[in-house]
C-alpha cells in the first residue's frame, strides 16, 4: 500500500501547534469587482466560489487531510467528505470596513488534523469602496510553503481577464485507508528506513 507521509518539516509544524500557537499562513487580497460585483456593490459569491473550486482542483493537497497513528507517524489521505462550501465563507462588512481591517473577518484557524475539514479557508468580503472585494486566505503551514503558495496563486488567479465560469477538473477521492492499514504501511516504511541506514553504515566501514 502506497502512503504519503508528512515530511519532517511539516510534521514539526503539525506537532508544535496548540493553544495560542497556530501554525497557519494568512493572506489578504483586494480586487477590483469586474464581472463579479453588481452595480449595487453585492458580490456574486457563488460564482467566485466556483472560480476558487476550479483553481483548487489543480492542487490535490487542498483536498486532503492528515491521519495520524500515535508513535508511528502521520500521512496525507484524500478527504472523502470534501466540499468547497466547507472551506469558503462570505462576509458583508460594515460601511466603515477598509481593506486593512478585513483581517478580523478571517474566521477560525484551519488545521489539517483528523476530523477538521478546514485545512484551508477562504473568506469572501464584499462591499469595499470603489466596488472592490477581498479574499482572506488561511492555510495551514503543513500544507503550503512559499513555493506551494505561489503554485496555489497561479492555479486560482490569472494575469489577464478570462472565463468567469470555469469547470473544476473531475476528481474522485481515493478511499481512505483504515487505522490498521496506515499503521502497517508506516511500520513497513520505518523498517525499510532502518534497513537502508544499516546498509549505509556497513558500506561506510
Amino acid at each position: 500500500m502506497d502512503i504519503e507521509k508528512l515530511s519532517a518539516t511539516d510534521r514539526v509544524f503539525f506537532d508544535i501547534e496548540g493553544g495560542a500557537l497556530m501554525m497557519h499562513i494568512g493572506a489578504l487580497m483586494v480586487f477590483e469587482g469586474g464581472g463579479l460585483v453588481s452595480p449595487d456593490g453585492s458580490l456574486d459569491a457563488a460564482k467566485l466560489t466556483r472560480l476558487l473550486e476550479a483553481g483548487v482542483s489543480e492542487v490535490p493537497r487542498f483536498r486532503q487531510v492528515v491521519r495520524e497513528v500515535s508513535g508511528l507517524g502521520a500521512v496525507w489521505v484524500d478527504d472523502e467528505r470534501y466540499r468547497i462550501e466547507h472551506h469558503v465563507s462570505h462576509a458583508v462588512p460594515t460601511p466603515a470596513t477598509t481593506p486593512s481591517s478585513c483581517g478580523s473577518w478571517g474566521g477560525s484557524s484551519p488545521s489539517p488534523s483528523t476530523g477538521d475539514t478546514r485545512s484551508g479557508e477562504a473568506s469572501l468580503v464584499e462591499g469595499l469602496s470603489g466596488g472592490r472585494f477581498a479574499i482572506i486566505f488561511k492555510l495551514h503551514h503543513a500544507m503550503v510553503d512559499g513555493v506551494a503558495g505561489i503554485g496555489l496563486l497561479a492555479s486560482v488567479f490569472r494575469t489577464e481577464p478570462g472565463d468567469l465560469s470555469p469547470s473544476p477538473a473531475p476528481w474522485t477521492p481515493r478511499h481512505a485507508p483504515n487505522t490498521l492499514q496506515i499503521a502497517t504501511a508506516l511500520a513497513s516504511d520505518s523498517a525499510r528506513s532502518v534497513a537502508h541506514a544499516l546498509h549505509d553504515l556497513r558500506e561506510a566501514r
